[in-house]
């Protein structure tokens, strides 16, 4: 498949911005379906919160957007 692409981006390199758009769109697309999205917030909350707590900050409040 990597081939493939790496052809099609050679050979023609202004359709390779709209194949690498349409792979992005169907990754966010996927992301958006599963619980990744979620997770990685989570996550982000639990190492903010705890990085800034290590400065002195006692309330963290992360907000997404």
């Amino acid at each position: 498949m990597f081939t493939h692409l790496s052809h099609l981006i050679n050979g023609n390199p202004g359709d390779g911005d709209k194949v690498i758009i349409a792979a992005q769109d169907k990754i966010s697309a996927a992301a958006v379906r599963s619980a990744l999205i979620a997770r990685a917030e989570a996550n982000t909350r639990v190492f903010l919160t705890k990085f800034l707590g290590r400065f002195g900050y006692r309330h963290v409040t992360v907000i997404f957007g």
